[in-house]
């Protein structure tokens, strides 16, 4: 539940750099940093996206979608305990 929890902190981090108004790039670098990257995998959850290789935009979109659609599962999973 701990681990939930740390996920669901990170993944309100994550979504506040998606919809703060600095640029894709430095949303990019931010949600991938090895701070915010590290911190998720320690939490031993895990989620799959998948990478455009297109623009900052369309990778950090992709990525926030899956980390919220796992975000969504656990709190369903959490309310259903």
């Amino acid at each position: 539940m701990l681990n939930t929890r740390r996920f669901l902190v990170i993944c309100e981090e994550v979504l506040a750099i998606y919809h703060s108004d600095a640029s894709w790039q430095s949303k990019f670098d931010s949600i991938f940093s090895s701070e915010i990257t590290t911190a998720l995998a320690e939490t031993g959850i895990e989620f799959e996206w998948v990478e455009t290789d297109s623009t900052y935009q369309a990778d950090v979109t992709a990525y926030v979608e899956a980390l919220t659609r796992k975000a969504n599962e656990l709190k369903k999973l959490g309310s259903k305990a």
